[in-house]
């Protein structure tokens, strides 16, 4: 029995693209407390004309990512980052890796799953405590408590500036590394 089902969604056409782009533009700006970013007529286009399907996640990741990146008031296409072609398919093998993935996770607990989760974003923020915080979503004094926890029982903790090879590797190459 699947652990997962699958609501078929409407493919998302050029014009709901572009909609959901600029509405995407706007919310993600006010979650960040930037100012309003409006995507140029280019990053529409490229927007529009990529084969979302129906992966209204996999759009919604894209524009973030642009406005986080963008400077300015606009969000132009030298910082839209478009998943690779065919990165976002729903072939069954995928599904076979993320159900296999899940599998591996049962069985543990939910403090394991949160430590594992904490530990590792920890180490892709290269030790930065105020990162990894915002990226998990938590306060950094809740974080420190955290962390405070896990070094009284025994783990070891990444400090600052201590990404693992393929984390450093992986972020030079996606050019974020600073």
């Amino acid at each position: 029995m699947p652990l997962y089902t699958t609501i078929p969604l409407q493919a998302i056409s050029r014009r709901r693209a572009r909609l959901l782009a600029r509405f995407f533009a706007l919310k993600h700006a006010h979650a960040k407390d930037l100012p309003p970013r409006l995507l140029t007529k280019d990053a529409e286009d490229l927007v529009a004309a990529y084969a979302w399907q129906d992966h209204l996640s996999y759009l919604s990741a894209t524009i973030r990512n642009a406005v986080i990146m963008a400077e300015g008031a606009e969000v132009g296409t030298e910082v839209v980052r478009l998943p690779e072609a065919g990165s976002i398919g729903t072939d069954a093998s995928e599904w076979d890796r993320v159900e296999e993935a899940v599998r591996t996770l049962m069985g543990q607990s939910l403090a394991e799953l949160e430590r594992a989760h904490i530990l590792l974003t920890l180490e892709c923020c290269c030790g930065n405590r105020i990162l990894a915080a915002e990226v998990l979503g938590i306060s950094v004094r809740t974080l420190r408590n955290k962390l405070k926890k896990f070094a009284q029982d025994g783990l070891p903790i990444a400090g600052p500036g201590t990404a693992s090879k393929r984390h450093r590797a992986r972020a030079e190459q996606e050019e974020l590394f600073i």
